[in-house]
């Protein structure tokens, strides 16, 4: 019999993540009171502080990194197309 993953709410992870980017307790305590595991709160507390720079930059800087984005992604489907056209 299997068994369902549990999901979590977004509010859910925020507030865990919070508490652990507080330090007031250690990982294993948050995960204890939450009832998750240990290596769940060091993830969301990872994603938490990597998403929190970006909400401190600037709209160029983000329109910047979209575009880099978006023109890697162009070079590499021309790269990918370019490998299943024949040459003869």
């Amino acid at each position: 019999m299997s068994s369902k993953r549990k999901t979590y709410s977004a509010e859910f992870k925020a507030r865990v993540a919070l508490e652990a980017i507080r330090g007031e307790m250690t990982v294993n305590q948050i995960a204890a009171r939450y009832e998750v595991h240990p290596s769940q709160v060091t993830q969301w507390k990872k994603q938490a502080l990597e998403h929190l720079k970006d909400s401190f930059s600037s709209r160029r800087a983000k329109a910047q990194k979209q575009d880099v984005e978006h023109s890697k992604t162009n070079s590499t489907a021309r790269s990918d197309d370019s490998r299943w056209s024949s040459t003869g």
